[in-house]
């Protein structure tokens, strides 16, 4: 996550929504006050242009073991870090810089994001057949969570701006507009896509219980979004 001082931005990293390659692209407009949480270490040496992490350990008393890069190990319990859920954000910063400040954060399809969840967890498998898709799914059911739990509180939705992953380089454009960022800020890349040309068609992974797993788990997701098979 970052959360930016000079721009008032706290920015949620969800999912397999391009989230680190925005944060690539954000941290070369942070200043050395504000908040930038670690990626994995090959990417911290390899893509970042902007300032690398900062400010993201909360207990500075501490002693922390170091990264393979040099960076202080995240403390789940304590620190900032990836993926750090909204309520939590809330609660560190206090109620009156989470009012005043914009939350934003990305959303995708759910059914599109559980593919390429799969992919990316599975880069190093040969096997990435349907059948294998809805093994992942079975076994691992934290796969297939709805991203909903990292920007709600109580339910309710947390950020005052969505941008989608389908929509990704205008959602991104509108949003630098919202912080007043008024130059060109081509958007990072990380992660890049790890599914084939034939496997860009998520619906061909799909069978009708596969296809129900995540219609049941992202529920608010899907209504809230408008999102559909």
């Amino acid at each position: 996550m970052i959360l930016s001082h000079d721009r008032r931005l706290i920015f949620i990293k969800t999912q397999k929504t391009a989230g680190s390659s925005l944060e690539l692209s954000l941290s070369q407009i942070c200043g050395p006050t504000d908040i930038i949480t670690p990626l994995m270490p090959e990417e911290e040496q390899q893509l970042r242009k902007g300032r690398g992490p900062q400010n993201y350990t909360r207990d500075l008393g501490a002693p922390r073991k170091l990264r393979p890069d040099g960076y202080p190990k995240v403390d789940l319990d304590l620190d900032f870090y990836n993926h750090l859920p909204a309520r939590k954000v809330r609660d560190y910063v206090g109620p009156t810089l989470w009012k005043r400040y914009l939350k934003a954060g990305f959303v995708r399809n759910p059914w599109d994001r559980a593919v390429s969840t799969f992919h990316w967890r599975m880069r190093k498998q040969a096997d990435k057949s349907p059948a294998a898709f809805k093994r992942f799914l079975v076994e691992s059911e934290a796969d297939r969570l709805p991203l909903w739990d990292l920007i709600s509180i109580e339910d309710a939705l947390a950020l005052d701006f969505v941008g989608r992953y389908e929509t990704l380089a205008e959602d991104f454009a509108r949003l630098l507009a919202e912080i007043g960022y008024k130059k060109p800020l081509p958007i990072g890349r990380a992660k890049t896509e790890t599914r084939s040309a034939a496997a860009r068609d998520y619906r061909l992974f799909y069978d009708d219980d596969s296809r129900a797993m995540i219609a049941q788990g992202a529920a608010r997701e899907i209504e809230t979004f408008g999102y559909s098979f």
